[in-house]
């Protein structure tokens, strides 16, 4: 195996780094959402009224909230973010009131009901919509243009119409022969108790990446590999629970309890080093790995890592990723954008989801309200500037993809990447052409 190593040689590929603005340098947490809110609202605003003049003509009459009028029967424009008011929204003050007695609420699989209603807000006034909108299909957060009237009563106003801010510039993308591919894996599943099957395919994925496995096919199409992209969650959802388990057993404060994911991290220390020697790598990280679960979700430190952090192959980047190579975009997330939304609308398909947060230019439209966010007070990270090549979501369920052009002709390829610890695949993306393969390791 070591001879085939010796012997590959990797494509090469002109990679640019994009994460630098989910990288948060001062953290500040004086400041409240409503300036945060707001700045996305100033971001997205010139792109919002260009689609709706694009849409409605450009005499469309667009008009601030404090200025709608009742029973004018004007049509007029009005552009903000949208306020979903949630009735099943789990909240810390409905766990702790009397009426629930201390009653954990249950978890569900969607927090959505016939009572939720829906508000616009601009920088001063809210109102509700009503008629041709579909309160499920969208999330708090979203920035919107609506067309219509406003109410007898000036407390609603109805929708006749409505768009978002469309893509109107495309990223081009350069034509190629070459044959090169990006790997994209999640959820490895680092525990203390990983099955034998799980073990198994971890080894068969390092000796696929590295070019150990036997066989010529195999070697030649390792060596197309420029990149693995690991999206999230090296450290298994298992090992949090174990430590809790173990610290609800320990009748004395002063015990201390195991600390099982330090174990962990050195598998994976030892893991990526392994790799690390042969291919780069990304590792961003998840909701069960070490480090703070407020996105967007900043490198693991170089502590937890020490021998994999000294080899220049091996970087610890953002969740939010953005990064290009050969000028090809990638846009990903380490899913739970994608998880959020799932929970607080009717939509269930992961593509389906990326699909619909390209259509709002919005990574993460429900922080901070369903995820939990910094504060940002003069910028949102979130905001999607470059319309993506490949955009994906790594920790789903199971494995989907979708090809769609966008209306200013860009096509993009929608990834749901699935969790390796349950399904033992990984995806590759084709450079040359956008084709999305899945590889079984098991």
């Amino acid at each position: 195996m070591e001879a085939d190593v010796l012997e590959l040689e990797r494509s090469s590929v002109l990679f640019e780094d994009k994460c630098e603005r989910f990288a948060v340098r001062e953290q500040v947490y004086t400041s409240q959402y409503y300036p945060y809110y707001n700045a996305r609202l100033k971001i997205m605003y010139p792109w919002i009224k260009e689609s709706a003049e694009l849409k409605w003509g450009a005499d469309v009459r667009i008009i601030k909230l404090i200025d709608l009028t009742p029973n004018s029967g004007e049509k007029v424009c009005i552009i903000g973010t949208l306020f979903k008011k949630t009735t099943l929204q789990p909240t810390i003050l409905k766990e702790l009131s009397e009426e629930h007695q201390l009653i954990p609420q249950p978890a569900m699989e969607k927090y959505i009901s016939a009572e939720d209603v829906v508000f616009l807000q601009d920088e001063r006034e809210t109102v509700q919509l009503i008629g041709n909108f579909d309160v499920h299909s969208v999330t708090t957060g979203i920035t919107i243009a609506i067309l219509g009237y406003e109410e007898d009563d000036g407390n609603k106003f109805l929708v006749e119409d409505y768009c978002f801010a469309s893509f109107n510039e495309t990223v081009e993308r350069p034509l190629s022969n070459e044959e090169k591919y990006v790997a994209i894996i999640s959820d490895l599943g680092f525990s203390t108790k990983s099955s034998i099957n799980l073990l198994s395919a971890r080894n068969m994925f390092v000796d696929f990446v590295t070019g150990s496995g036997v066989g010529k096919q195999n070697i030649e199409k390792a060596a197309k590999v420029v990149k693995v992209i690991i999206a999230g969650n090296c450290i298994s959802k298992d090992v949090k629970s174990q430590e809790q388990e173990e610290q609800k057993k320990t009748v004395s404060w002063s015990k201390k309890t195991k600390s099982h994911t330090l174990e962990v991290l050195k598998v994976i220390d030892d893991f990526l080093v392994q790799i690390g020697k042969s291919i780069d790598v990304d590792v961003m990280p998840g909701d069960n790995d070490a480090t703070s679960v407020m996105l967007p979700q900043q490198p693991l430190h170089p502590c937890l890592l020490p021998k994999a952090s000294v080899l220049s192959s091996i970087r610890c980047v953002t969740n939010p990723y953005s990064a290009s190579f050969d000028s090809t975009v990638f846009l990903g997330t380490s899913g739970q954008n994608v998880d959020s939304i799932r929970q607080y609308t009717n939509l269930d398909e992961p593509v389906d989801i990326l699909e619909r947060t390209l259509l709002w230019r919005h990574l993460v439209p429900s922080a901070p309200d369903t995820l939990a966010s910094y504060p940002f007070s003069d910028k949102d990270p979130f905001v999607i500037t470059e319309c993506p090549h490949v955009y994906f979501a790594g920790n789903q369920k199971s494995f989907n993809t979708k090809l769609i052009e966008l209306q200013n002709g860009q096509v993009v390829r929608l990834v749901a990447v699935p969790q390796f610890e349950s399904s033992f695949n990984c995806v590759l993306i084709n450079l040359e052409n956008l084709q999305c393969e899945l590889v079984a390791f098991g």
